[in-house]
Formats: C-alpha cells, structure tokens, sequence
C-alpha cells in the first residue's frame, strides 16, 4: 500500500482527495461539479448503485457500503457518518 506523505495532495493508492476534490469529482470538471445540485448527485448515485432503480430498496445500504469501501482506499477523506456506519454494521450483521 502507498502511503502518502502529510504534505502530499495524493492520498493513498495515488488518489487525489481532499474535503471539496477527488479524481471522481476532478473528472467531471469543475463548471459542471460545482453546477449540479446536492440532490442530482444524489439521483445519478442512486440510480447507478440500484440498476436504474430497479433495487431502489437497497440504496442506502449500498451508497453507505460505497462510501466506506472509498474512504478506506484513501479516494474520499471523509469518514462516514453516524449513520452510514449504522447501516453498514446493520448490514453485516444479516450476513
């Protein structure tokens, strides 16, 4: 694993990540980043996460799981939540 130095602007496995920028967020650009509403990001992760809505029933799960899953590759430094991690642990269990 790569670990990335404290002023190193790549995280680990060679991403860029901050609070506001990720190589995900870098590729859209940042016209249309910062144009597209809280709630659209939402949809488009939604509907990519539960085949087009077709297992709309287990986007949370499946958005909390995504999250963790690029947290702990160093793509996004944001922790999840509270909650996220209610409903991964939620999840485990009924594995």
């Amino acid at each position: 694993m790569q670990t990335a130095l404290p002023h190193d602007p790549r995280g680990r496995n060679g991403h860029s990540a901050n609070k506001v920028q990720n190589d995900y967020a870098l590729a859209v650009g940042g016209a249309l980043f910062e144009e597209i509403p809280k709630a659209v990001w939402a949809a488009i992760a939604v509907s990519a996460l539960s085949c087009g809505g077709d297992q709309i029933e287990e986007a949370a799960q499946r958005v909390a799981q995504e999250w963790k899953i690029w947290h702990e590759a160093g793509i996004v430094p944001q922790a999840p939540g509270r909650f996220a991690r209610q409903v991964n642990a939620a999840k485990s269990a009924t594995i």
